[in-house]
C-alpha cells in the first residue's frame, strides 16, 4: 500500500504554493499523496474525513495561517477546538499568511529583476503587504504569486522565513 498523505490547506493559494513547492519533494517520500482545502468545507466534514483518512492509514498535515493570532501554540489550540481529530505535531503554522512563504523563497538576483523590494524576514508579511510590493506590470495579484513561484529557492526561503524554515526540515528533508 505504500505511504500516504494528505495536506490540508486553506484554499487556492496554498494549494497553488504546495503543489510547486511541497509536493515535488513529498511525492518522493509518499507514495499517495492528496492536498485538500478546507475553507469551503464544514467542520464536521473536515473531522469526519480526518477521522476516516486516519483509519485509512493517512498521515495528515493541516496548514493554517496565524493572522492576527499572537503565537503558533494559541493557532493550534483554536484549531484544535474546531478540529479535535487533529494533534499538534499535524499542524504547520504559516507566520503570518501564506504569502510570506511565497515572498520568502525570492533570491536577491530574483527581486533585481523583478524590481521587488524584498524584507529580510517575511515572518509578519501578509497578503496586503505582498500587493503593496506587486510591480505594476503584474495586473493581479496571482500573477504576481506565480512568479515568484517560479523563482523560489529553497535555501532563501529557510533563511527569510522561520514558520517555512521549520516545515522544510521537517516535512521536506
Amino acid at each position: 500500500m505504500g505511504r500516504r498523505l494528505v495536506v490540508w490547506v486553506e484554499g487556492k493559494q496554498d494549494r497553488r504554493f504546495f503543489d510547486a513547492v511541497a509536493k515535488p519533494r513529498l511525492s518522493m517520500i509518499y507514495d499517495n499523496l492528496l492536498i485538500k482545502e478546507y475553507r469551503e468545507q464544514q467542520r464536521h466534514s473536515i473531522n469526519s474525513t480526518l477521522r476516516s483518512m486516519s483509519h485509512q492509514g493517512f498521515d495528515r498535515l493541516f496548514v493554517a495561517d496565524l493572522n492576527a493570532v499572537p503565537c503558533i501554540t494559541g493557532r493550534k489550540n483554536k484549531l484544535k477546538e474546531h478540529f479535535p481529530e487533529l494533534q499538534d505535531a499535524e499542524i504547520i503554522v504559516v507566520s503570518r499568511e501564506i504569502e510570506s512563504w511565497y515572498l520568502a523563497g525570492l533570491t536577491t538576483e530574483a527581486a533585481s529583476t523583478l524590481k521587488v523590494k524584498c524584507p529580510a524576514s517575511t515572518d509578519q508579511f501578509t497578503k496586503e503587504d505582498c500587493d503593496r510590493i506587486r510591480p505594476s506590470r503584474f495586473d493581479a495579484q496571482l500573477d504576481f504569486l506565480v512568479e515568484l513561484l517560479q523563482n523560489f529557492d529553497l535555501e532563501t526561503a529557510c533563511g527569510r522565513n522561520k514558520s517555512f524554515a521549520y516545515f522544510y526540515r521537517k516535512f521536506l528533508t
